[in-house]
């Protein structure tokens, strides 16, 4: 029996960016990140904690439609690889689809 899955992952981006010009924008990133990912679990009434952190690589495509001189409709998709350490282990992979609206103060 498993109980109280607790699960998290943080960590720190550095990527570089290309955005096209125009009112429709087409944007790529690429770049390393250090992430920590931590899982915590009962199993049969014993806890059971892991946390590993590793660097990785990851990338992005997206677009940006501007409305106006501030504000832009924004979507995207990212792909992290993170690279574990140990002989028993398997590189993670994970991926994000997002939209937004860009606004921006200067």
């Amino acid at each position: 029996d498993i109980e109280g899955v607790d699960d998290s992952a943080y960590g720190f981006n550095l990527y570089g960016v290309y955005k096209s010009s125009g009112d429709l924008k087409f944007f790529a990133k690429a770049g390393v990140h250090y992430t920590t990912l931590k899982l915590g679990a009962e199993v049969s009434g014993v806890s059971v904690s892991l946390k590993s952190t590793d660097f990785g690589i990851g990338g992005g495509l997206g677009l940006e439609f501007v409305l106006g001189e501030k504000v832009a409709l924004v979507v995207g998709s990212t792909i992290k690889l993170l690279f574990t350490e140990g002989d028993d282990t398997e590189n993670a992979t994970w991926y994000k689809f997002y939209g937004g609206i860009n606004y921006r103060i200067n």
